[in-house]
C-alpha cells in the first residue's frame, strides 16, 4: 500500500544554518534527508539548492557530500575536544567506539544511498 510520508512540506534553510530533525519512527526524517540529498525524487513539487534541482544534479550532490563530510569531522572534533577538556565524562575507549560508530554509520548511509 502507498503511504504518504511527507505531505505539504515547505522548508527553507538559510546558509550556514544548523538543522536538527527529530520525530518518531516513520515520521519521514530519513525520507526528507534522501530527498534533500537527491537520492530520491519527489513525487510532487521540487527540491532546490541554490535554485537548482537536486535530483540527478551531480554538481549539487558533490557539494552536499563535502558539507556532510565537514559536519562529520566537526562532530568527531567535538568528541575529541570534550574528552580532552574532560567536559564529556566518558573514557577514551568509549569515545573511540562512538567516533567509529559515527563514521561507520555515515559511510553505510552513503553507500546505501548511492546504491539506491
Amino acid at each position: 500500500k502507498d503511504k504518504k510520508v511527507l505531505q505539504d512540506v515547505t522548508l527553507t534553510i538559510d546558509d550556514a544554518a544548523v538543522l536538527g530533525l527529530i520525530g518518531i519512527n516513520g515520521a519521514g526524517k530519513s525520507t526528507l534527508l534522501r530527498l534533500l540529498s537527491g537520492v530520491l525524487n519527489a513525487d510532487e513539487g521540487s527540491i532546490l539548492i541554490d535554485d537548482e534541482p537536486v535530483f540527478e544534479n551531480e554538481k549539487i550532490k558533490r557539494g552536499i557530500w563535502i558539507y556532510t563530510l565537514l559536519a562529520l569531522v566537526a562532530v568527531i572534533g567535538y568528541f575529541v575536544t570534550a574528552i580532552y577538556k574532560r567536559s564529556l565524562k566518558i573514557g577514551w575507549k568509549l569515545a573511540v567506539i562512538l567516533a567509529a560508530a559515527i563514521i561507520i554509520g555515515s559511510a553505510a548511509g552513503f553507500i546505501t544511498d548511492a546504491l539506491m
